[in-house]
């Protein structure tokens, strides 16, 4: 590839980003047919929208069939559904995201030691380059991490609150529109509210489900899962199932707890021990150390 060619494109890339931060966020973002996320509300915020137009506009210049195999051999849709989607992109535009953000590590790693860095351009150019290629997967393992804590964290409340309902004589999707209005804003509220919002809306509780399950795969919402699927097709009260796996989702959740306290003690020894080492050395052995001197 001749040099004109990559100037071209890097100043496409250039044009196409300013273009995509002055372009105003729309209210609904259009995606192609026979994507995962059709349809799907743009979420708040000048980076989504901004996210949005530009990868919309790149996507363009690559081939349909590459970055949808590239997107599904990453199982990128897994991630974006686990992750709760904190840009509001398709994996199409996902890819694109990564791909332009390696082309412009690849820029600025060529750019920095005509600036006067010294840096070796064959260190910079592919280690800028991997750094945009990985940090969207990063930041969306991170937002699954959180979200799966607050899941761990607030499931317990929410299974004795679902418990309550239905012991009053409240159906399932009532029951879990009644439990979650008592409940503070979190991951887990906001997921079963969508849940029983589905299954209002004409989806099965079946499909809402499993669908639930999709979005948060975590032993504890699984369990959950099968317990009201397995009590909505015997027709028996699982009140009783729910009390258990809320005592089972509070030992998990200490369980964690425990196992990041033991691990917060090994991590402070380490700083502790490398701070407090020398300081000690020089402490117990410094007045020896000169008189020592002084006598040669």
């Amino acid at each position: 590839m001749g040099a004109s060619t990559v100037v071209f494109f890097l100043t496409l890339a250039v044009v196409l980003s300013v273009v995509a931060a002055w372009t105003p966020t729309p209210s609904r973002t259009e995606i192609p047919d026979g994507d995962e996320f059709t349809n799907a509300p743009a979420a708040t915020g000048r980076f989504s929208g901004a996210t949005n137009v530009f990868t919309a506009q790149v996507g363009l210049l690559l081939p349909r069939s590459l970055t949808e195999a590239a997107s599904k051999a990453e199982g990128t849709v897994g991630l974006l559904r686990r992750s709760g989607n904190p840009w509001n992109v398709t994996p199409t535009q996902f890819l694109t995201l990564r791909m332009g953000l390696t082309g412009l590590g690849v820029f600025v790693g060529a750019a920095l030691p005509s600036l006067g860095y010294p840096l070796p351009i064959a260190a910079t150019i592919p280690v800028l380059g991997l750094a945009g290629y990985l940090v969207p997967r990063v930041l969306l393992d991170s937002a699954w991490s959180k979200r799966r804590n607050d899941l761990l964290f607030g499931l317990p409340e929410a299974l004795d609150l679902i418990r309550i309902a239905l012991g009053a004589g409240y159906n399932f999707t009532n029951a879990l529109s009644e439990a979650m209005s008592h409940m503070r804003e979190s991951v887990t509220r906001t997921e079963l509210l969508s849940t029983a919002d589905a299954i209002r809306s004409g989806k099965s509780v079946e499909q809402a489900l499993l669908d639930l399950r999709d979005r948060c795969p975590t032993d504890e919402i699984d369990a959950f899962c099968r317990a009201v699927l397995q009590g909505e097709r015997i027709g028996t009260d699982v009140s009783r199932t729910l009390e258990h796996q809320a005592a089972e989702a509070r030992r998990n959740y200490e369980r964690t707890i425990e196992v990041r306290a033991q691990k917060m003690q090994t991590s402070l020894f380490i700083p502790i021990l490398a701070l407090l080492l020398p300081a000690l050395c020089v402490f117990l052995f410094g007045a020896a150390f000169d008189s020592l001197m002084r006598m040669l």
